[in-house]
């Protein structure tokens, strides 16, 4: 109801909505003209039965894609946001950046943020040997713990953050140089163009998608956190850059009691795929049984990590 007032400064510009009386519907109307005549996308957003905050940006692309997913199809729309605002507590907790990085706002439709590219920069100081090191010999003083665990143990670690990252970085380097660039220059600017396709095509298409397909299919939440953790598997399954992804994933809330449906589906994805990995060693022989699993997922191709996660997704 707070928001009637400023919404009636607006309408008189849409006759057919001007004087109704204030409803949900009647404010979705509103930010469809909105949107329509101004390209400016507006949505109020709520996750674990959280208000997130009114979200809204320039809308900078609008198309169709077509989502297939283990025998799941559907053709969704696809709305790219940019120079997103919120005035939810993410976008304080984001220096101003932004809210969340996108949302399914229907079983037909999903809504990406494009950010900057300026974070991108900090991913480029894993390609210099000295830092990367340096990051590293910090990451072992921190992870005190993980050369004690047990080979079946789930537990936070910087250094497996570090060398993940290192591993996809060297990874899309060495795919560059067999196309023949060895200017720093053409290096960044393939590497951005990468980062930029595998965000739309992995964390919006591939995640998002899973939860529209799942919507559609109406599959059951038999637990807490199980639809975020088949978006995430989703990511890893049918998406790219899975070390990369790995690394998103692996937070330093891994394995506490947070109720929150990222924390547990981070940690079920951990978990399950070390379970996985230990019950078909014939399958990953790149990893040793004997030894700490889940710190030798670097080891893995992103092939290997597709189809454990195909493998989790399908039991």
């Amino acid at each position: 109801q707070g928001l009637d007032p400023i919404y009636r400064l607006i309408t008189p510009m849409f006759s057919e909505l001007d004087g109704q009386p204030f409803s949900r519907s009647w404010l979705e109307q509103v930010n469809q003209r909105i949107a329509d005549t101004f390209g400016f996308r507006i949505d109020f957003i709520t996750a674990n039965g959280l208000y997130l905050g009114c979200h809204f940006g320039y809308i900078a692309d609008h198309y169709e894609v077509e989502i297939a997913q283990i025998g799941d199809t559907a053709s969704i729309d696809l709305v790219v946001l940019r120079r997103m605002l919120s005035n939810g507590v993410l976008h304080w907790f984001n220096q101003r950046r932004a809210g969340v990085g996108g949302w399914n706002s229907s079983e037909n439709e999903i809504v990406s943020v494009l950010g900057s590219v300026e974070g991108l920069a900090v991913l480029f100081q894993y390609l210099e040997p000295d830092v990367f090191e340096q990051m590293l010999q910090q990451a072992r003083e921190y992870d005190v713990r993980q050369a004690q665990e047990r080979p079946d143990s789930v537990f936070f670690s910087q250094e497996l953050v570090h060398t993940l990252i290192h591993t996809q970085l060297s990874s899309e380097v060495n795919t560059v140089r067999k196309l023949g660039l060895t200017d720093d220059n053409d290096t960044r600017s393939h590497l951005i163009a990468r980062f930029l396709a595998h965000y739309l095509g992995t964390t919006t298409a591939a995640h998002e998608g899973r939860h529209a397909l799942d919507r559609q299919i109406a599959h059951p939440e038999t637990w807490f956190g199980e639809y975020e953790y088949r978006a995430k598997l989703a990511e890893l399954a049918f998406g790219t850059m899975q070390h990369l992804t790995l690394a998103q994933f692996h937070q330093p809330t891994l394995g506490s009691a947070q109720r929150d449906t990222h924390v547990r589906a981070n940690t079920e994805i951990f978990s399950r795929l070390v379970h996985h990995i230990a019950e078909h060693p014939n399958l990953y022989p790149a990893v040793n049984p004997e030894k700490n699993i889940m710190m030798q997922l670097p080891l893995l191709t992103e092939l290997d990590i597709s189809n454990a996660a195909l493998a989790l997704l399908t039991p």
